[in-house]
This record gives structure tokens, C-alpha cells and sequence, in this order.
């Protein structure tokens, strides 16, 4: 499940889509902020694995409230993963990844943190890398660059 209030959301639901998962996705006007009720809503209305939001839509500026919407979507369905992407959020705005129950969060340094640009990253809980069990992507396989990295002792 996508919420999505500008191009970016859409972007996600697409990525999503093109690795072959089934997304549906809810929508708002670009200046409209996600909803944290209809996105619980629609979790206890159907079972999801993940829900995927943008912190700040830049299509508009509009800033999703990702703690309340994490906070919901955990209380519709504890098991649910929650997805951000702070790509324009990140550095500028506080995230408490705790209280957004978020699962993982992914940004790029060279937007708020006026790092090197084409880095990104994501930040994820232990739990959510242990729960899962494969990547559509080699480009983005964040399980198995863990399990690499915790078996030769890179890191």
C-alpha cells in the first residue's frame, strides 16, 4: 500500500509495481497531507505487508505527518512494515523513527545534508532486516549486504 499525495508517492507505487509486487495505492491532492486514519483504515481492510509514504512530497511541500501515519498503521496491523522516503525530508525536518514505527527510512545525502551527491541510504530496524527473506533487487538488497557485511566482519 502506497499513500501518495504528489509524483513521488506515484514514483514508489510504480518502483513497487515494476518489481512485481501488488500495490494499491491511496491518494490525496498534492497539497492534501496523508491521512493517517484512511491509511489505518485500509490496512485493517485488507492485508498488507508494507506501506510506503513520503515524509516531505516535494511535488507541493507538503509534509506528511510520519510518525502519526507509522503510529496508525502499526496499530491497524502490528506486522505491517513501514517504508519512508525522507529523500527531501531528512536534515531538515526531526524524525523519531521509533514513534513512526518505521521499518526503514531511505534519503540521499546530497539533498538537506549537502553531502556527496549520488549517495544514498537507508536506515532500517534489525527486526525488519531479520524478518525479511529475499530483495527483488540486487541494486537494493539490503539482506543480503547485511548478512555479507555481519559474516566477514566488515562492520
Amino acid at each position: 500500500l502506497v499513500a501518495s499525495n504528489g509524483a513521488y508517492g506515484l514514483r514508489m507505487a510504480k518502483m513497487a509495481e515494476m518489481y512485481g509486487a501488488e500495490v494499491d495505492v491511496i491518494s490525496y491532492g498534492e497539497t492534501e497531507r496523508v491521512s493517517p486514519e484512511q491509511v489505518a483504515e485500509a490496512v485493517r481492510s485488507k492485508k498488507y505487508t508494507h506501506v510506503g509514504c513520503i515524509h516531505h512530497e516535494t511535488t507541493a511541500g507538503t509534509l506528511n505527518a510520519i510518525e502519526e501515519i507509522g503510529a496508525a498503521v502499526h496499530d491497524a496491523d502490528p506486522s505491517v512494515e513501514f517504508i519512508i522516503d525522507s529523500m527531501s525530508g531528512f536534515g531538515a525536518y526531526a524524525v523519531d523513527l521509533k514513534a513512526a514505527h518505521a521499518s526503514y527510512l531511505v534519503s540521499s545525502a546530497n539533498k538537506l545534508i549537502e553531502g556527496v551527491p549520488g549517495f544514498a541510504f537507508a536506515l532500517g530496524t534489525r527486526a525488519a532486516l531479520e524478518r525479511a527473506t529475499h530483495a527483488r533487487s540486487l541494486s537494493l538488497d539490503l539482506l543480503g549486504q547485511w548478512r555479507g557485511l555481519e559474516a566477514n566482519g566488515q562492520f
